[in-house]
């Protein structure tokens, strides 16, 4: 990571410690099945954010171009200058097509004279027709569930209705702990003591209320006995 200390003598001689913008989410080369991402990145300090995406053209058989030539050569497929450190691919946007490569990039701008900006190292995400994981349930409903994967699977799934429904099998007779944080890494207090008690031994089907949730990425892990964990990122829409 690139960090710039500058001494900014127009504004009472103080210092700005610069960071380069880390990109956290979809992480590189992760396949995604929503084609309307949620990107979420770190700059502290930066006043601004300039997001570019653009599309990696296939060469030849099996090989595309890098990030970094995609980005100088490719005209931007979406482009947009935000005050947050998370971005959720608009509707409105044009369409992210299945089967295609993505590289995308962060600019970030600081304050200070004359301000500084600096670049993310570039990362690239595919995204694919939705897979098959969300289960369907033998309740009359026929409602759906997402299978909890047993690490993070570099996508994220979209609330139903503020409803995150997921699907895990526990073979084990201990407890099994909830928790929930950003993407960022930001701890979030939410209660799973009532949840946590519905646990059973075999297969388990939960609706989680994260209604109450601010919009932005999440992280939901489920840690049992013997090290067995479960992860599954989602995102809450305005």
């Amino acid at each position: 990571m690139l960090i710039l200390l500058l001494l900014c003598p127009g504004i009472g001689g103080r210092v700005y410690a610069q960071f380069q913008p880390v990109l956290l989410s979809p992480a590189d080369d992760a396949v995604l099945y929503s084609g309307n991402p949620i990107f979420v990145w770190s700059a502290p300090g930066a006043v601004q954010y300039a997001v570019t995406l653009v599309e990696c053209q296939l060469l030849y058989g099996s090989t595309y171009q890098t990030p970094a030539i995609a980005l100088l050569s490719n005209p931007p497929v979406y482009q947009s200058v935000v005050t947050t450190s998370t971005l959720i691919y608009p509707i409105s946007a044009p369409a992210l097509l299945s089967g295609k490569r993505y590289a995308w990039q962060v600019q970030a701008s600081y304050p200070g004279e004359p301000g500084e900006v600096l670049a993310s190292e570039p990362l690239v995400f595919e995204l694919a027709e939705s897979p098959s994981s969300p289960e369907e349930s033998d309740t009359p409903e026929n409602a759906f569930y997402y299978a909890l994967p047993r690490r993070s699977n570099g996508y994220m799934v979209p609330l139903d209705e503020g409803y995150l429904p997921v699907y895990f099998e526990n073979f084990q007779n201990g407890p099994v702990a909830f928790s929930l944080k950003r993407l960022s890494g930001a701890p979030v207090s939410y209660d799973f003591e009532t949840l946590e008690q519905q646990v059973k031994y075999g297969e388990n089907r939960l609706r989680i209320d994260f209604s109450a949730l601010n919009s932005g990425g999440y992280l939901l892990t489920l840690t049992g006995e013997r090290e067995q964990v479960w992860n599954l990122e989602f995102y809450k829409g305005e």
